[in-house]
C-alpha cells in the first residue's frame, strides 16, 4: 500500500509520501523511503507491487541526467530511457539468456537461429515481460527554475502535471487526487496552503489503507534543505493531522440530515395487477372468450 504526492506551489515543490511496506500477507510501516535524489534540482518517489526494479532504474536515470541540461524534455527522456533498459534487461534474463543470447542478437538472427514455432514462442514470452505496477513520479526545477511533475510507468511511457499542478501514485492516489480537487490546489496556492493540501490528501489515503507514517519535503531550486521555528517535523505533522480531524476532514453538513428528514420520504410496494394469466395456459390453450356484450355470464352452476 503506496502514496506518494507532489504538489506545486508557485515557486516550491511540497512531496510527501507514506513508509510501508507490504508482502503477500504481511505489511511494516515505517521501514521504506520512497523518495530519492536524481540530481541537485530533481527528484523522484516510487510506487509499486515489486519495487525490486526501481534501484536500477534511479541509478540509470541519474547517470544520463548528469549529462543532460536538466530540461523537463531532458529529464523526461533520461528516466524514460533508464524504465525501457531496464524492461530489455529482465526480458533478456528472463527468456533469452539460457540461450546465452542477448536482445540485440535475438532481433538480428533469432529467425535463422530458431525454427519459426520456437522464435514465436520467445518473441511471445519477450512480449509480456514487465514490471509490474511500478510507478514512479519525479519533480524538479528546469534551468529557470519552473517547477516540473510527470510520471514514468509500464512500459516506458510518461505523462506530465504541471497542469493541474499536482499527482498522487500508488493505491491511494485517487483518494488523495479527490482531496486535491476538493480544496482546488493548483500552482497558484501558497506554500502553507499546499502544505496543508498534501497533508490532508495523505490522511484521506490512509483511509485507503496506507501507512501512517509521514515523509514530506520543500523543494526550491538552489536550495538544499529548509528549516522551521517552533516543532519538529514529527510534530508537525500531528498538529496538522489534529486540525484535520477536527475541522478540515470532509464532513456531513448537520442541516443536510435535518434537511433529508423532512422530505419525508416512504417506501410504496411495486404495483400488482389484481388479474394475472392462469401460469398453466400455453399457446395451445389460449384463454376462453369474454363473453359478448348483453349475453349471460357463464357458470358451472346448473
Amino acid at each position: 500500500m503506496t502514496v506518494c504526492i507532489a504538489a506545486i506551489a508557485q515557486e516550491y515543490i511540497v512531496t510527501v509520501s507514506d513508509t510501508m511496506i507490504s508482502g503477500i500477507t504481511i505489511s511494516t510501516d515505517g521501514n521504506c523511503i520512497k523518495q530519492d535524489a536524481l540530481c541537485d534540482d530533481w527528484a523522484v518517489m516510487t510506487s509499486g507491487d515489486d519495487i525490486t526494479h526501481a534501484s536500477p532504474i534511479i541509478e540509470r536515470a541519474r547517470r544520463y541526467l548528469a549529462e543532460t541540461d536538466k530540461t523537463l524534455e531532458s529529464a523526461k527522456s533520461c528516466f524514460k530511457r533508464a524504465f525501457q533498459e531496464r524492461m530489455v534487461e529482465v526480458a533478456t534474463d528472463r527468456v533469452l539468456s539460457r540461450f546465452g543470447l542477448d536482445m540485440p542478437t535475438f532481433q538480428r538472427n533469432g529467425k535463422k537461429i530458431f525454427d519459426a514455432n520456437t522464435f514465436v514462442t520467445l518473441f511471445n514470452d519477450i512480449r509480456i515481460v514487465n514490471l509490474g505496477s511500478l510507478q514512479f513520479l519525479v519533480c524538479g526545477f528546469d534551468d529557470s527554475g519552473k517547477p516540473h511533475l510527470f510520471t514514468v510507468y509500464e512500459p516506458g511511457e510518461d505523462a506530465v502535471f504541471d497542469k493541474p499542478g499536482f499527482c498522487a501514485i500508488g493505491s491511494g492516489g485517487l483518494a488523495s487526487d479527490s482531496i486535491l480537487y476538493y480544496f482546488n490546489q493548483s500552482p497558484k496556492k501558497t506554500l502553507e496552503e499546499t502544505i496543508f493540501n498534501v497533508f490532508a490528501a495523505k490522511f484521506m489515503a490512509e483511509r485507503a489503507g496506507v501507512g501512517r507514517d509521514t515523509t514530506w519535503l520543500v523543494r526550491k531550486r538552489g536550495c538544499g534543505s529548509f528549516t522551521w521555528k517552533g516543532v519538529t517535523l514529527v510534530e508537525l505533522i500531528a498538529i496538522m493531522r489534529s486540525e484535520w480531524e477536527r475541522e478540515g476532514s470532509p464532513r456531513v453538513p448537520p442541516d443536510a440530515i435535518k434537511m433529508i428528514k423532512e422530505l419525508d420520504i416512504r417506501c410504496h410496494p411495486r404495483f400488482t395487477p389484481a388479474i394475472q394469466p392462469d401460469p398453466q395456459l400455453t399457446r395451445a390453450d389460449p384463454l376462453p372468450p369474454l363473453p359478448s356484450p348483453g349475453s349471460p355470464a357463464t357458470s358451472d352452476e346448473s
